[in-house]
């Protein structure tokens, strides 16, 4: 069984130590919260019309599984009164898996949907969710708060051997309203379940994993949990807390007309099945007699059911596929269709003629279309004799004389949830080209291979010992040698300690990713530790990932030294060719504890020679990293050069706009990033405009990285937000927008040359590099005739690194701050690094509060008991990066400035994969 994860990790421990922030009040209606899991419907999401229960024969199941579409659905009485809450999902099952759809990172549908809500039309390809919400079409749609998911095969820490399913949500400080009537109407979150073919005839859950998310025991953190105003919705409902209600989801596996007993299989080792995003079964198609309780015939546009081609001709075939099922209640249909090779299918209509309105969903590349036939929850009749499907074939030019056929590789249609489908009869196309001749092979069902994802690797190597580090590591085998001959043509696995040398060094956590020279193979990492005795090492081997915590309460331990921090595995194979290899790590951070953020390391790789030896190329896994280095911003305004490079245009794309001598005028600036690969975690930017213009606001959306939410502070013109998901800095949609103003010129601004352009820009990689070098073209507005330079009045406060505005002209400065007001002149020192409501812990509670605090500067911090002001000490406290001073001491707080990235490192620090403050 595997330990957490970091992003399962962050799953369980967001929610965990969330206390109030948001007073709301909570009614009588809301004297129980809860979830249920149903089956997921897009066109009829709610959770009235999902079902908790499915049948689903062993025939329907398909070489590659079965996929279920399923969602999560929380239901509360009363709107805006949900902090924070917390379930986690298992089954019962090693031949049931798991695959989540995050609500504001992940697409859901092949091509952007049509919505309404709140009177804004706009579209998106992700699914709706409970509190989904879309201010205008400019500024998209956003799912509320923040979610937190984790995935994982098994799950030590939730107590089950099977797939495991986290999700913690936030509203993070911001009111929230529901997308539709009720907090159900629409999904908390969807999934797929999917069954494997192994999977046995029975009766198995889905249901939740009741487990204290506090492994220590000492705190009652349960799982699943609901937070809000002080008061805790729990299944225990024990102590003070409030009844959560829960229903599971129920499937049940029949082998023909006579299920077998009602079983759940004991756990078994089995490689879990890779998801699919789409349903495969094996076709239920019986050709010619046309026979079953639903039938289907393929005609051309004249009816005909065989259709001939001159020799050599070209021809384009428009073929509806007719449909008669009596007056069986169909609810869905989700068909494949295949041709004779040769053949091609050019287009699949959305539209069909048998249920009138509906809009059929399809996918031209795997020849696939499906949708739903319901009025409600209630199964339609099809208006038979009608096309079911509208499709168009070609035949090329040359085709050679032969009978080819247009049909259905798999032809699922749905009745309701006691009988999954009908037995389903098909007569086809025949396409006769010159004189018929043979028949030419009937096709086979097309196959859709979906190639690995891959990032950027590593651009730091750590392969020099570096004797004078504080921290050092030496690859060694069972011989204790970091160094190894092998033969040419000779297999070998090869078993290695990453030996550690760290002196009386106090070490927090240890977290690294190992490289592997190509043709090598890393078989397995140990969860064990032997320098840290009795610790558990989380690892990830598909991305060549482990790290663990190392410590005895908040205490750092030093390391056993000379003994493996890591243990790992190493296959050589019999066909490397000659040529040296090496096992290193591609990142290696060691923590130290809140007073700097890691250790500088030293490491003695692991050697290979094969043969008479050479060279051989090194790999990583998928995984950006890079050295340790802090960087001064350089806003530069042209040209145009950087790692992220930034240009402000208007709604036509130009980075210029004319306006009449006089007159007024109001633009939409899009800030369009183009930061080619380069994974970002983090943006942090102040606007600058020449006097006289007016910024009337920051959209808090953006286009570049869809579904996050930017926290805005207009009056200072600052804009910030984080781009993870999960833990892994996420790369740009380049060409879109990284942040949206309105700029108005007022009527009567003097004749000149105006710009709107960033004061600050930092744009943070990940905690090794702590920000790109940026390039900016600016907007520029030219009043009237005049080319003269007005004044810029840059609207800043003071920073905590240098940023340097190169431009062709003077600039004149004013510095306008806001703040809660303090004693003039008072100075504080930190009590706690990172405890923003001054409570004496720093918890997800922290955030919470900092995040209200970017939000909006004049909110008032309260201490959770006493309900003292606490802004001033809170706003000491929470200046992590890079603050004022690191011993913490003789702080003004009236000069102290919070960005995202204080926000980013305290919660790094709560998931014990930071230290507090940072450089």
């Amino acid at each position: 069984m595997k330990k957490l994860l970091s992003a399962i990790t962050a799953a369980a421990m967001v929610a965990s130590m969330v206390s109030v922030v948001t007073p709301v009040a909570v009614s009588a209606a809301d004297t129980t919260k809860g979830f249920s899991i149903k089956t997921y419907d897009p066109q009829n999401p709610s959770a009235a019309s999902g079902k908790n229960t499915i049948k689903i024969d062993k025939k329907d199941i398909g070489a590659d599984g079965y996929v279920i579409p399923t969602a999560v659905y929380y239901s509360e009485g009363t709107v805006n009164t949900t902090d924070s809450l917390l379930v986690s999902l298992t089954t019962d099952s090693k031949d049931i898996s798991f695959k989540y759809y995050d609500p504001g990172l992940d697409s859901y549908f092949d091509e952007a949907k049509t919505y309404t809500l709140g009177g804004v039309e706009f579209k998106t390809d992700r699914y709706i969710s409970w509190a989904g919400f879309c201010k205008s079409a400019r500024a998209g749609y956003k799912p509320a708060g923040e979610y937190v998911f984790g995935l994982d095969s098994s799950q030590s820490a939730a107590k089950t051997d099977n797939y495991f399913l986290g999700c913690s949500w936030m509203n993070k400080g911001v009111d929230y309203a529901w997308a539709g009537d009720s907090s159900d109407a629409y999904p908390f979150y969807v999934f797929e379940t999917k069954l494997s073919p192994n999977i046995k005839a029975g009766t198995y859950k889905v249901t939740y994993c009741d487990y204290n998310t506090d492994a220590s025991g000492v705190n009652d953190n349960p799982c699943p949990m609901v937070e809000g105003d002080g008061t805790r919705y729990t299944l225990a409902a024990k102590n003070g807390d409030k009844q959560l209600k829960t229903e599971e989801f129920t499937i049940v596996v029949t082998d023909g007309d006579t299920p077998e007993p009602t079983t759940t299989q004991a756990p078994t080792t089995q490689t879990p099945v890779t998801q699919a995003s789409t349903t495969t079964a094996t076709p239920t198609v019986t050709d010619v007699p046309v026979s079953g309780d639903v039938k289907f015939t393929f005609v051309d546009d004249k009816g005909n059911n065989t259709v001939k081609v001159a020799s050599g001709k070209a021809a384009s075939i428009d073929v509806d596929v007719n449909i008669d099922a009596g007056t069986n209640p169909v609810s869905a249909l989700d068909v494949q269709f295949k041709t004779s090779n040769g053949l091609k299918v050019t287009d699949i209509l959305d539209s069909t003629n048998a249920f009138a309105g509906k809009t059929v969903s399809t996918n031209i590349a795997e020849l696939r279309a499906n949708y739903a036939t319901l009025k409600g929850d209630t199964p339609l009749t099809a208006d038979n004799g009608k096309a079911a499907f509208m499709l168009t074939v070609e035949v090329p030019a040359g085709t050679p004389d032969g009978t080819y056929t247009v049909d259905f590789a798999q032809c699922k249609i749905f009745k309701d949830n006691t009988k999954f489908n009908y037995e389903v009869g098909v007569n086809p196309l025949k396409i006769v080209v010159g004189d018929g001749g043979a028949v030419v092979d009937p096709g086979t069902t097309p196959v859709v291979t979906t190639a690995p994802i891959t990032t950027k690797a590593p651009t730091t190597a750590t392969t020099v010992a570096n004797p004078n580090a504080p921290v050092k590591f030496a690859f060694v085998d069972t011989d204790g040698k970091s160094s190894i001959k092998l033969d040419k043509g000779v297999a070998k696995s090869i078993d290695l300690d990453v030996n550690i040398e760290a002196g009386t060094n106090p070490i927090s956590a240890l977290d690294v990713q190992f490289k592997l020279s190509n043709g090598l193979k890393m078989t397995e990492i140990l969860d064990s530790s032997n320098a840290f005795s009795g610790k558990t090492v989380s690892t990830n081997l598909s991305e060549l990932r482990a790290n663990y915590a190392t410590l005895k309460g908040d205490t750092p331990l030093t390391a056993d030294n000379g003994k493996a921090a890591f243990m790992i595995t190493i296959d050589v194979p019999a066909t490397l060719a000659e040529g040296t290899y090496t096992v290193d790590f591609a990142q290696c951070k060691i923590f130290k504890d809140n007073t700097k953020f890691n250790y500088e390391t030293g490491v003695t790789p692991y050697t290979i020679t094969i043969g008479n030896g050479g060279t051989s190329d090194v790999t990583t896994p998928a995984v950006t990293t890079s050295a340790t280095t802090t960087k001064t911003t350089s806003v530069v305004t042209q040209p145009t050069v950087g790692d992220v490079n930034f240009k402000f245009v208007d709604a036509n794309g130009n980075s210029t706009a004319n306006v009449e001598s006089g007159k007024g005028g109001s633009f939409d600036i899009d800030v369009n990033i183009e930061a080619g690969t380069n994974p970002i975690s983090a943006l942090d930017v102040q606007f600058k405009l020449t006097s006289g213009l007016k910024m009337t606001e920051i959209l808090d959306s953006t286009n570049a990285f869809s579904g996050k939410t930017v926290s805005t502070n207009l009056s200072e013109l600052r804009a910030n937000y984080a781009t993870l998901k999960g833990d892994t800095p996420l790369t740009a949609d380049n060409g879109k927008a990284a942040f949206m103003i309105t700029v108005e010129v007022p009527a009567g601004t003097p004749d000149g040359t105006y710009t709107v352009d960033f004061s600050q820009c930092k744009i943070f990689k990940d905690n090794t590099k702590f920000n790109y070098a940026v390039g900016v073209t600016p907007f520029t507005i030219t009043v009237g005739n005049k080319t003269t330079t007005s004044k810029e009045t840059v609207t800043t406060t003071t920073t905590k690194e240098t940023t340097t505005a190169k431009t062709t002209t003077t600039v004149t400065e004013t510095t306008p701050v806001t703040t809660t007001d303090v004693t003039p002149g008072a100075k504080l020192n930190v009590t706690l690094w990172g405890d923003t409501n001054c409570n004496g812990e720093v918890n997800v509670a922290d955030v919470v509060v900092l995040n209200r605090l970017l939000n909006d500067p004049s909110y008032v911090v309260k201490h959770p008991t006493t309900k003292a002001d606490v802004t001033a000490q809170g706003k000491v406290n929470a200046d992590v990066v890079a603050p004022q001073s690191k011993d913490g001491k003789g702080i003004d707080p009236k000069t102290v400035k919070l960005t995202a990235a204080d926000s980013e490192a305290i919660a790094m620090y709560i998931l014990e994969k930071g230290s507090l403050p940072t450089d």
